[in-house]
């Protein structure tokens, strides 16, 4: 990721009255919106995403082959999803749900902190993604590209505990 002039260097030179403004002039997005959170913006593959994070995750995705499912409802659960309405950002090939935790208040934390809980009753593998992790998706999604795993690449992925089971890797 390279490094970025502050937002009101960026807004002066380009004449743009808003950061929105200045991804459009340069191109970075030409169909985004900024509700109050986030900026709402189509990735390449068609789907919707709620930020820009969002859409790089999505158009990783796409660009190295591995199917993906957006917005999937996790299981109803007595405690963590009653209604049934919780959902993940994305869901993999083997079952595995992606999360991207972009915001740091408490509120949205707790959320975080509640699908993780839901993923260990309901034994859905997940990965929550955080900013740090957008700089080399390859590390942490790799081991779900068929594309990558082709070229035997090492994985610390791997030793994280990312990556389809063993058994998995016969099907995707």
């Amino acid at each position: 990721m390279a490094a970025c002039p502050p937002a009101a260097t960026l807004r002066g030179l380009l004449g743009a009255g808003s950061w929105i403004e200045v991804l459009r002039t340069t191109g970075i997005v030409s169909d985004a919106w900024r509700p109050a959170r986030g900026t709402y913006c189509i990735a390449a593959d068609g789907h919707p995403c709620r930020s820009l994070a969002e859409r790089t995750i999505d158009d990783w995705l796409s660009r190295h082959g591995v199917e993906h499912q957006i917005e999937p409802v996790w299981p109803p659960h007595p405690e963590l999803n009653v209604h049934g309405r919780r959902s993940a950002d994305w869901r993999l090939p083997d079952g595995t749900y992606v999360e991207y935790a972009g915001l740091t208040s408490d509120d949205y934390l707790a959320k975080i902190q509640a699908k993780q809980q839901l993923a260990q009753h309901t034994g859905i593998k997940l990965i929550v993604l955080t900013p740090p992790d957008l700089a080399d998706l390859t590390e942490v999604l790799g081991a779900w590209s068929s594309q990558i795993r082709a070229q035997a690449l090492p994985w610390r992925a791997r030793a994280r505990g990312y990556g389809p089971a063993a058994s998995d890797e016969s099907a995707t």
